[in-house]
């Protein structure tokens, strides 16, 4: 999909990213940064990503954790809460509301910050 945003220009940025979070301003910055991405880059990040094997045994953890995602991926992490909840019975889960994924830190990284921040002055 990068590969394509990539090659379709400013036209396909238009497309894969939603237009009521992202002003022109941010559309034109992101093309931008992706004609100066190589393929190779775009390779290497997804390659090392999506092939991570997760172990079959999950070790034992007895401190707090949380879970963040936002409201408007809750369907496509369905899988993953069901997961992290089996897992680790004492989860916190906390909803980003009007958000998708990763979208708490590239759009509202103070806040972001401010949240990371709390967790550890609380340890």
């Amino acid at each position: 999909m990068m590969r394509s945003i990539k090659r379709g220009g400013l036209v396909a940025v238009r497309k894969a990213f939603r237009s009521d979070t992202y002003g022109e301003a941010d559309l034109k910055y992101i093309y931008n940064v992706f004609r100066f991405i190589s393929r190779k880059t775009i390779w290497r990040t997804f390659e090392s990503s999506n092939n991570y094997k997760i172990p079959r045994t999950v070790p034992k953890y007895n401190g707090q954790l949380q879970y963040w995602f936002g409201d408007r991926e809750e369907k496509a992490r369905r899988r993953d809460l069901k997961f992290v909840k089996a897992s680790y019975p004492n989860v916190r889960f906390i909803t980003m509301r009007n958000m998708g994924h990763g979208e708490m830190a590239r759009l509202r990284p103070k806040e972001f910050v401010r949240r990371i921040g709390r967790i550890v002055e609380d340890h």
